[in-house]
């Protein structure tokens, strides 16, 4: 009995070891948007979204949708990605200009009159969720900003803001290129 255990068991692990990881180059003629990725993010549904200096790419797994400042957003060069509890993706651009894509539809200062009252008119270097559902961004040359729900925004001039993240406690946190403050 300890024989055939021993064999099952052996049979078992050669089995799993012999799984080969799949890897996909993708590339433009694929179809991504460009081979130049900045950032990379995958969604609560699974999808990978590419940030790239010829837009933004969604990728089922299967099919690449495509999306840049000839149709729909308002730069083309998308350094940050990030989802947020709504799932909606949010779009960090060169120009400063924020964007989202939420219920197959790309939000932007063009339709959303909240997103057009941002000026920022600085590269945004990060941004985060707070717990009450606030959006904030972060710019090195303009400080912090904060979205309420309702499109409201507020301004915080800090110098040389780097990050900004939220922790545990609520509290959310912003990194200048010297020290962390709350």
């Amino acid at each position: 009995m300890y024989r055939i255990i021993t064999i099952l068991l052996i049979l078992f692990a050669a089995l799993a070891n012999a799984q080969q990881p799949h890897f996909q180059k993708l590339e433009t003629v694929n179809g991504i948007a460009s081979d130049r990725v900045y950032c990379v993010t995958q969604d609560s549904k699974g999808y990978l979204w590419f940030g790239t200096d010829a837009g933004v790419s969604s990728f089922d797994g299967f099919t690449f949708k495509n999306f840049d400042n000839r149709k729909d957003l308002t730069a083309n060069e998308v350094f940050e990605i990030y989802e947020d509890s709504k799932q909606r993706i949010w779009f960090l651009s060169q120009n400063g200009e924020v964007s989202f894509y939420y219920d197959d539809v790309l939000h932007t200062s063009k339709n959303v009159s909240g997103l057009a009252k941002l000026q920022i008119n600085s590269d945004l270097t990060s941004f985060c969720e707070r717990e009450n559902g606030d959006i904030v961004f972060s710019s090195l040359a303009t400080g912090i900003y904060l979205l309420d729900s309702n499109f409201n925004a507020t301004h915080y001039n800090i110098a040389s803001v780097y990050r900004v993240w939220e922790n545990s406690k609520t509290s959310c946190w912003h990194s200048h290129l010297t020290a962390f403050t709350t």
